[in-house]
């Protein structure tokens, strides 16, 4: 197996270091992370304004994969 340095700087450097630290993909690792984050938001601070839980309870709510 081939060692790859990873040293990574800026900003991005937190969520990059992230993604590498598993034996998974760490692209994959990354899209899950922030979907998981975007759900997380969507379900508790959207629905603390009444415009986003309005729309979110016509549109009948997640898909049974989502759910």
């Amino acid at each position: 197996m081939i060692s790859a340095k990873r040293n990574f700087s800026g900003i991005l450097s937190v969520v990059y270091s992230e993604g590498f630290s598993h034996n998974d993909c760490p692209v994959c690792r990354l899209i899950l992370n922030s979907e998981f984050r975007y759900a997380e938001n969507l379900l508790y601070e959207g629905m603390l304004d009444p415009r986003i839980r309005d729309i979110f309870i016509e549109s009948l709510g997640l898909c049974t994969y989502h759910a």
